[in-house]
This record gives structure tokens, sequence and C-alpha cells, in this order.
């Protein structure tokens, strides 16, 4: 499994878990500014989520090759990113507007997006998560 880690703020990101002991130092420079939230999904892939630009970053981390840039939901408006039990999909809840937020479930492999289901009210939310039965479960606390 791999792990994506920030390297101090040097401008690079670290992808360790090759068979090998080898890294992948994944340069920054000013393409991704904001990296607000990374992880692994599945065996092959990573992701990194630009709160600015609201775009998904999804890498093929065995082929050292980038997958997808996504955009998703609008810029600095809290897009929260978590992961299938699976790794295959990856959810993206994203604000739509001032009221209402819209889940994005997204293909890693191909990386595209495959549905949007929108309605849910736009209150303090946490990642959604999915349960053993493959249901989603979507929390929502008003204030």
């Amino acid at each position: 499994m791999f792990t994506i880690e920030d390297t101090a703020h040097s401008g690079y990101y670290r992808i360790t878990g090759y068979s090998n002991g080898s890294d992948w130092l994944l340069g920054l420079n000013d393409k991704w500014p904001n990296v607000r939230m990374r992880g692994a999904v599945g065996p092959e892939h990573v992701w990194l989520f630009d709160d600015r630009s609201a775009t998904l970053h999804i890498f093929h981390a065995t082929e050292r090759r980038q997958v997808a840039a996504l955009p998703i939901g609008k810029p600095n408006a809290g897009t929260l990113i978590s992961s299938s039990r699976s790794g295959r999909w990856l959810y993206g809840l994203v604000s739509e507007s001032i009221s209402q937020r819209m889940l994005q479930i997204i293909d890693v492999t191909n990386g595209r997006i495959v549905s949007s289901h929108d309605g849910f009210p736009n209150a303090h939310t946490c990642p959604v998560v999915e349960c053993p039965d493959g249901r989603l479960l979507i929390s929502f606390a008003v204030r």
C-alpha cells in the first residue's frame, strides 16, 4: 500500500510503499498551491485535492503518472474527499450553493466522475463513510 506525505512544506509530496524501497517525489512547484487533503486509495493510487482550484488530482503510483485532474466543487468551499473500502471509488462531498451539497462518486482507475447526487443540506459535515454492507453514511450537524 502506498502512502503520500508532505515533506515539511518543501514543495514536494513523497510517495512511499514501492516494493524496491524507492520513493517518488512529486514536485508541486506552483501546480497545487493549496493542497488541503491527500491520501492513498486502493493498491495503486494516491490523490491530492487542491482547495484553491477545486481540483482532484489522481495518480497511478505504480506507474508514476497522473491519471486525472478533475474539477469538483467550488474553490475554497470545504469539499470533503474520502475513499471506498475497496479502493475503487473516491467520494467528494462538495458545496453547490449556500444551502446545498452534492455527492460526486469518482472512479479512481479511470479518473472520472461516474455519478452525482444533489440535494444534501450544506451543514457542517464529516467525510462520507462506506459501511461494510456498501451503504454510504453521510453525517450532517446543523449548528
